[in-house]
């Protein structure tokens, strides 16, 4: 007995170390891997980290009373200034036209300056014409009198007939610019209005601007908070410049790189996918020094991301397609399967995803998850799906109805195809498509059969189409760097380049798989209960009265007396019946001829 255990243990840890390796073997080129015998094709994706790191930022918005319907019921009633919408409170327009009289102030201020300048220069080009007059007043007098040849002879040296001159000229230069002075002091009268009526018009505009900005601010908080409030991760509520500063910041902490599928999205788009928690928090402003008066508080936005840990070992995401096929007239699939699986090969672990866990994964764009499922060790996690990867015989797998229309297509990769027929083989044609030199498509006359089987896995060659009977498979226009193929099969492992590989052959088979189907529900749950009972029975025994031990005996015995009773009363009366018939005499006439 003991050279047997000891036996069954070497055998299972061959199982467990040849599962390894093949799991190991299978991944190392990280590639496309299929099971032909489950009709299962495994794509991989990528790398994953787990996520443990946690970083945040926080965006804070000033409100004012226009902005009390942002905040819940509950903290609007204890807030004052959001009591009562009716209440008269001085807002932001109120702070905005002192600011603006202010300005309108100081400008008029300067338009008065500008305008005394004006008067002074007025007042002192009038005085000096008034001295020139004087002057001019005096020289003629001094004319009159030697033209009237009075007794005392003035002498006028030759500088002072040039002074004489000079100062005509002089005053009629003041005359023409006493003109010109007040001409200007009228333009800049004119000037003076229309900077006043500018000014105004700008102060309006810088009103309705900031009204505007407010306004659409609010809507912006409003959409976000909407967002949050139903778990939509969104960074909608940040100015452009902000979310350049949030983004650059989170790419250069979290170090993430991005993968090819991805390059062709926004930085934001990526960094909005990292977020796990978004919090929304109110501060009165009861709690910090407050400039404004109209201002009641400041909304926070605190933005959890989930980062990815270096320190972390990696996993291969592998995404796992089943394909519909036929068996006993019905369509079925492998039943039970996760949607992607993550392989880590140096610790020997499994982590899987369902479509139901897949709403903070974007593994389609790039391997990022913000939450991580629990990780179990090969040989702990689904046994069907281990026993798969391994390639033993599928003992823990089960079928499902296929709730598809065949022929089933699917693309998986660029020229990469699963396709399902029926148990009918196809007769295709592939042809070889090349660009003229104009430019076009050219069909060239090199064509091919191809037999198709009615479940295969079809890699087309770049350049090339195959033609089936009611659909097409075009192939890649440019070389696929990903040609080869991990065939798992007889706990070994294959690489292959066919450009046909026949699953439906395995498929057909029951060597590996005797394809039961999958039973789900409380109809599972009651057969375990009922094989459960019948195999283990209860070793008690529970005391129950007589009357209730004994009802049915009890119950067949009054049933038999009731029977036998009814049989003994009607043999009484019957035989009763007989004996009264017994003592009559039946006197009958006599009848003479």
């Amino acid at each position: 007995m003991e050279k047997l255990l000891l036996l069954i243990n070497i055998v299972c840890h061959l199982i467990n170390v040849t599962s390894g390796t093949l799991m190991k073997s299978s991944n190392t080129n990280r590639s496309t891997i299929t099971a032909p015998n489950a009709g299962v094709v495994l794509l991989y994706k990528g790398q994953y980290i787990p996520s443990d790191q946690v970083i945040h930022n926080t965006a804070s918005f000033p409100m004012t009373t226009t902005t009390c319907y942002l905040l819940p019921a509950e903290a609007a009633r204890k807030i004052p200034a959001c009591g009562d919408y009716n209440i008269h409170i001085r807002n932001k327009r109120l702070l905005t036209d002192v600011i603006s009289i202010a300005t309108s102030t100081i400008a008029l201020t300067a338009a008065v300056a500008a305008t005394g300048m004006a008067t002074t220069s007025l007042v002192l080009t009038k005085n000096l014409e008034k001295r020139v007059n004087q002057f001019e007043t005096s020289l003629h007098t001094m004319s009159d009198r030697i033209t009237t040849g009075e007794a005392r002879m003035l002498q006028f040296e030759t500088n002072q007939i040039k002074l004489g001159i000079t100062l005509q000229n002089s005053n009629r230069l003041l005359n023409a610019t006493i003109d010109l002075v007040n001409q200007h002091s009228t333009a800049l009268d004119t000037h003076e209005k229309r900077l006043d009526s500018h000014q105004q018009a700008i102060l309006s505009l810088q009103q309705q601007f900031k009204e505007s900005e407010l306004v659409l601010s609010n809507r912006f908080l409003h959409l976000a908070i909407h967002d949050i409030i139903n778990n939509k991760a969104t960074l909608s509520f940040l100015h452009p410049s902000d979310i350049h500063l949030v983004v650059t910041k989170i790419l250069q902490e979290a170090n993430i790189t991005i993968g090819n599928s991805a390059a062709q999205l926004p930085l934001v788009e990526i960094i909005t996918k990292l977020i796990i928690r978004q919090q929304i928090d109110f501060i009165p402003a009861e709690r910090y020094s407050n400039a404004s008066d109209t201002e009641i508080g400041k909304l926070m936005f605190t933005n959890f991301y989930a980062i990815p840990s270096e320190q972390k070992s990696s996993y291969d995401i592998y995404n796992i397609i089943t394909g519909p096929f036929m068996h006993h007239n019905k369509s079925v699939r492998l039943a039970q399967m996760p949607t992607y699986i993550g392989i880590n090969e140096k610790r020997n672990l499994t982590i899987s995803w369902s479509n139901n866990d897949l709403s903070p994964c974007i593994f389609d764009i790039m391997t990022t998850c913000r939450e991580t499922p629990a990780e179990q060790t090969f040989g702990q996690g689904n046994i069907c799906l281990e026993q798969i990867l391994s390639g033993e015989p599928l003992l823990n797998c089960r079928t499902e109805s296929a709730k598809v229309n065949l022929p089933h297509i699917q693309q998986l990769e660029n020229g990469r195809w699963l396709i399902s027929t029926n148990n009918t083989s196809l007769h295709c044609i592939r042809t070889t498509t090349q660009l003229e030199p104009s430019g076009r498509a050219a069909v060239w006359s090199e064509n091919t059969e191809m037999i198709i089987p009615p479940v295969a896995l079809i890699s087309v060659m770049n350049g090339t189409t195959i033609h089936c009977p009611g659909f097409n498979l075009p192939g890649p226009l440019t070389p696929n760097t990903k040609s080869v193929i991990n065939i798992i099969k007889n706990l070994s492992t294959a690489e292959a380049t066919n450009e046909i590989i026949d699953m439906h052959k395995d498929l057909a088979s029951n060597e590996t798989w005797q394809k039961l189907p999958y039973i789900n529900g409380e109809m599972g749950v009651l057969m375990q209960e009922m094989l459960l009972q019948t195999t283990y029975p209860t070793n008690y025994e529970v005391k129950l009265p007589w009357h209730t031990q004994h009802s049915g005996k009890l119950l067949i015995i009054v049933f038999v007396s009731f029977i036998m009773l009814t049989i003994t009363i009607i043999l009484l009366v019957w035989r009763s019946k007989q004996t009264q018939s017994g003592g009559i005499t039946i006197a009958l006439p006599q009848i003479t001829i």
